[in-house]
């Protein structure tokens, strides 16, 4: 199997477009702006464990999101999200929320494509959303598009942060550890 390429080629590629897109996120973001990020960080997600699938830790990472399992997500993950300010409850482990974070991407991406939600995401608005007294207390009101993933409101300035500063740590470690920089997938 050949390697598309036009320009985009490589994790990190895609990583620099996801920053380009995540630029173009307002409070009251364009449709295709939020469109494009999305997805970008959902096929992010899918190029990084097809280029990097002999990194053991892209291995543990994917087990648990696929699973949606926090605990199981690597505990080295935890400092990674130096700005905490992101997230909609401090009180919970930062590994939760990135996970919450990348399966958000991964389903939109999939209700993008099929036209229909499948998953937890429950409700996607412009308003604050406060359904319950978790949410009251755990959920922003600045203005944003607003997410309701598990019972959680995220939003997207939320999802954003988290999502690119868990890319950020994770590719320098693999260019650390792995020599990343010039990994091919596997045909």
């Amino acid at each position: 199997m050949q390697v598309v390429s036009y320009g985009i080629c490589r994790p990190q590629d895609l990583f620099e477009k996801l920053k380009r897109d995540a630029a173009k996120l307002t409070a009251q973001p364009n449709p295709d702006d939020v469109f494009n990020f999305l997805i970008t960080a959902a096929s992010l997600y899918e190029w990084m464990k097809k280029f990097f699938k002999d990194v053991p830790l892209i291995d543990e990472i994917a087990v648990a999101v696929e699973k949606r399992n926090w605990e199981s997500f690597p505990q080295t993950t935890t400092p990674w999200l130096a700005d905490i300010a992101c997230v909609p409850n401090v009180h919970l482990v930062e590994r939760h929320h990135i996970i919450n974070a990348l399966q958000i991407c991964w389903v939109t991406a999939g209700a993008s494509k099929h036209f229909i939600w499948n998953g937890d995401v429950k409700d996607v608005q412009p308003e604050p959303i406060v359904d319950d007294w978790y949410q009251y207390f755990f959920s922003s009101v600045e203005p944003d598009l607003y997410v309701d993933y598990d019972d959680e409101a995220y939003g997207l300035s939320q999802i954003r942060s988290i999502i690119l500063q868990f890319y950020e740590k994770l590719f320098c470690l693999i260019e650390k550890e792995a020599g990343g920089a010039d990994a091919q997938p596997d045909n």
